[in-house]
């Protein structure tokens, strides 16, 4: 496999908290190491909101 101190190692977390000023809405993010240009690592950050009852 290539790059395997990036890839090699995986973790995965999965958290869902309660907040009741959002009521049915939910918030979901996830970030994902990569490497880029000249071989940084780099990092892509996704942050989800959605309500509970579409997912």
């Amino acid at each position: 496999d290539q790059n395997p101190e990036l890839y090699g190692n995986l973790y995965h977390k999965v958290r869902i908290n309660y907040y009741p000023p959002r009521g049915d809405n939910k918030e979901g993010w996830d970030n994902i190491d990569l490497f880029g240009w000249m071989g940084y690592p780099m990092q892509i950050k996704v942050d989800f909101l959605c309500r509970d009852s579409i997912l």
